[in-house]
């Protein structure tokens, strides 16, 4: 065995495929420092599973892998082949070429391959095991591997010679069987605690079974002395009733009597309610006259006191009058004084006026005739000077105002120019407006309809999701009472199996036998076990079977004789055991007529084969109703049996039995239909646990669905909500805008009335004006005309 090849791709440094072949002899790797030397050993460790990275002189397996330089890309995985000439078979393969290959992916997945089969680690490791090849064996050796082999530690040494010796290979083997001894007496002690826990839920089972048969036993005492007490009470109630039902007689007489009396009683009331009636109407009509009466009053009432407030007022006019009246005459009083001071007054100025007069007559007559010529023609002067003056004053004043009226006829033509341009302007504006508040008002109504249907729809959802809800509950509740139910049959199923398979109910001998069957292969079961009934017959067949429920059937004498042998070899008591062989043999008599009852083999079911055994047991066996029907019927015919539906026989030879079975001797009959029954009820529950589970996933998903509609209506409920809003801001807006316009309009029109109607006024005052002064300057040029004349 040699090595005859290496192939390393994508291993550190080894970008390319590099195919290394050794030939036999020694083989040397000569180059300089970095050249890559040792990641040649290093490929031959990792190929042969070596794991350590720092080994491998790295900080991480996935460095391993060819990183790249600046002219070339990474590489994605790295894979190194080993192939070994195996011509000596010292490794255990058939293979005379072994090629070993591990690859490894930057992800971190890695292979291991033999001659290009997957395999595992651990195969690699066990086929060079004892070899001389492996990542730490001496096959391969570096530097610090020789310091460690010349150094004085032993156990370096140790594992080397190991290695050489072939010790190592069966060193791994024992570690790995001690770990796995240990695994399995770990899982033995497991497997001890699951024991004794399961023997503990055993052993509590069993004392419930107990418990439970005793409170079964302990109900059906409680029953009879129920029913017991209860005919007690009911013979007590009756010993009771008897004097009552005596007096109830008195008392029906007497209420006889008492409602002969109160039918009497009630006619002369009925002719008193008729009297009231006639007294109560008389009474209403006092009430009403009484009424009006008052009404009547109170109408004089008012006026009276309304009369008084007129009279009041009267009386504080006249007062007020009076003062009046009295200021007024003290006012004359006054008036009259003063016209006397006045009087005397005048009168003293009209004697100084006259006497003034005769003064002023007498100096006017000195001088008036001689200035009088002179005072003439200076007065005249003087008079046309002062009326040029006030011609000239009045014709600037004029002037003026003319020239005032026409500034501002010209500024009110300006403002109505004006004014119409911002008319025409606030109109437009307006227009615009009333656009925009259309717009708004349409978007506000269009918004409205679609957050009213969200809504809808939202109510909508949010009712179907409550009856989601309300439905996924019920079916919820629906499974899970359901799956109660499954637990409580598969815990009666499991009860039932086990006493079945256990023979609950059968002697010690026969649960022996039947635990040991295959030991008599001729043996077919207990009798109850071979026969089916109707559970309204089950009573019945277990009384007319009587411990015969219990015997075993056998195919022959043979069986019978080893079951009877191992009986008592163990000493298990007694055993009855029915061979079909002796059956066949007897001459059984064609079954007996039943007259007008059913025979109740008639209503029983079993194999064919058991025909000539159950006809033996049962032919004579009639069923009835009742023990009082059984005991008439055997009188008619004594030859016959007969058994009521509660279980009472009444036999041939008079004797007659009946009474509840005690728990103790539990019902043999009928426990497989029962079982059936329940396994039959346990699959219609799952059926139905199954469909209430896909309901439920339905209606989960309908609800998931139905949750994620109500959040994006009420998403677009909120923005709808918030588009309203915004629109009915808008529209506020655009209303306070509009009738802001409107009002500046208003404004705008009154002002250019105003200045229309001012211009108007204006032209009428300049047109007169402008006639005035022209009369006026005719009128003053005149008068200074005049003035110069008279002054030269």
């Amino acid at each position: 065995m040699y090595l005859s090849k290496l192939e390393i791709f994508g291993f550190k440094s080894f970008a390319q495929k590099t195919n290394l072949k050794f030939k036999e002899g020694i083989s040397c790797v000569i180059g300089p420092n970095g050249s890559g030397k040792s990641n040649i050993v290093d490929a031959l460790r990792w190929v042969l599973g070596e794991q350590k990275v720092n080994t491998l002189r790295s900080d991480r397996m996935e460095n391993v892998i060819f990183n790249g330089t600046k002219k070339r890309k990474p590489l994605g995985l790295a894979e190194v082949s080993l192939t070994i000439q195996n011509n000596k078979k010292i490794l255990d393969t058939e293979f005379t070429d072994v090629v070993i290959s591990r690859r490894l992916y930057r992800s971190g997945e890695s292979q291991y391959l033999i001659n290009k089969t997957p395999c595992r680690l651990k195969d690699i490791l066990n086929l060079f095991m004892d070899t001389g090849l492996g990542p730490n064996s001496y096959s391969v050796i570096e530097l610090k591997m020789v310091e460690s082999i010349i150094s004085e530690n032993a156990s370096e040494r140790r594992h080397l010679f190991e290695e050489a010796a072939g010790v190592t290979k069966y060193k791994i083997r024992r570690k790995s069987a001690m770990r796995k001894l240990d695994a399995t007496h770990q899982d033995m002690e497991r497997i001890s605690d699951l024991i004794s826990e399961i023997q503990r839920t055993v052993n509590s089972l069993s004392r419930q079974v107990g418990k439970a048969r005793r409170y079964l036993k302990y109900q059906e005492e409680l029953k009879n002395k129920e029913i017991d007490l209860a005919r007690f009470r009911y013979m007590r109630l009756l010993d009771e009733i008897r004097p009552m039902e005596l007096q109830l007689a008195e008392i029906k007489s007497l209420k006889e009597d008492t409602t002969h009396q109160i039918t009497l009683e009630e006619a002369l009331m009925e002719e008193y309610r008729s009297e009231l009636v006639k007294i109560e109407q008389s009474l209403s009509k006092k009430n009403e006259e009484i009424f009006e009466q008052d009404q009547l009053i109170q109408k004089l009432q008012e006026e009276d006191a309304v009369a008084r407030t007129r009279n009041e007022s009267i009386d504080s006019i006249q007062i007020k009058s009076r003062q009046e009246i009295s200021e007024a005459h003290e006012k004359i009083k006054h008036l009259e004084n003063s016209l006397l001071e006045y009087g005397s007054e005048v009168e003293r100025l009209d004697s100084e006026t006259t006497a003034l007069q005769q003064t002023y007559s007498e100096k006017e007559a000195e001088f008036g005739e001689a200035n009088n010529q002179n005072i003439l023609e200076k007065k005249r002067v003087d008079e046309l000077n002062a009326q040029f003056k006030t011609e000239l004053e009045t014709l600037s004043s004029r002037k003026e105002g003319a020239q005032k009226d026409l500034y501002e006829y010209n500024w009110n033509r300006e403002q109505k120019i004006k004014i119409s341009s911002q008319i025409n302007e606030m109109d437009k504006l307006i227009t615009v407006q009333k656009k925009k508040l259309d717009d708004a008002e349409d978007s506000l109504k269009i918004n409205q309809q679609k957050l009213s249907a969200c809504t809808g729809r939202l109510s909508k959802l949010i009712d179907k999701k409550s009856d989601i809800e309300s439905g996924l509950e019920e079916h919820k509740e629906n499974l899970r009472k359901s799956e109660s139910a499954i637990e409580n049959i598969n815990s009666k199923i499991k009860f039932f199996e086990q006493i079945i398979s256990r023979y609950e109910g059968h002697s010690d001998s026969i649960r022996e036998v039947m635990a040991n069957k295959t030991k008599f292969p001729g043996l077919l079961g207990p009798i109850a076990d071979l026969l089916s009934v109707d559970t309204k017959y089950r009573v019945a067949l277990e009384a007319a079977l009587g411990t015969a429920a219990g015997f075993l059937v056998v195919e022959n004498v043979e069986t019978a004789k080893k079951i009877i042998e191992f009986v008592s070899t163990k000493d298990l008591g007694r055993i009855t055991l029915l061979p079909l062989d002796r059956v066949e043999t007897l001459d059984i008599p064609d079954q007996m007529e039943n007259g007008a009852h059913s025979l109740l083999l008639s209503f029983v079911n079993f194999d064919t084969r058991f025909q000539k055994m159950f006809t033996l047991l049962l032919a004579d066996f009639v069923v009835v109703n009742s023990l009082e029907e059984a005991i008439n019927a055997s009188n008619k015919s004594p030859q016959l049996r007969y058994v009521s539906l509660a279980g009472e026989l009444v036999e041939p030879g008079r004797t007659i039995s009946g009474g509840k079975k005690s728990e103790d001797n539990a019902s043999l009959i009928g426990r497989k239909e029962q079982l059936e029954q329940l396994h039959q009820q346990a699959k219609s529950l799952q059926k139905t646990v199954k469909s209430e589970t896909g309901t439920i996933g339905e209606l989960e998903a309908s609800l998931q669905r139905t949750y994620s509609e109500i959040n994006n209506l009420k998403e677009q409920e909120s923005g709808l909500q918030q588009q309203v809003r915004n629109d009915e801001l808008l529209c506020s807006q655009s209303e306070i805008e509009l009738e802001n316009l409107k009002q500046k309009k208003k404004e705008l029109q009154e002002q250019f009335n105003t200045a229309v109607r001012r211009i108007s006024e204006l032209e009428k005052s300049v047109s007169t004006l402008e006639q005035d002064i022209s009369g006026q300057q005719e009128k003053l040029n005149q008068l200074e005309k005049e003035t110069i004349a008279r002054t030269s």
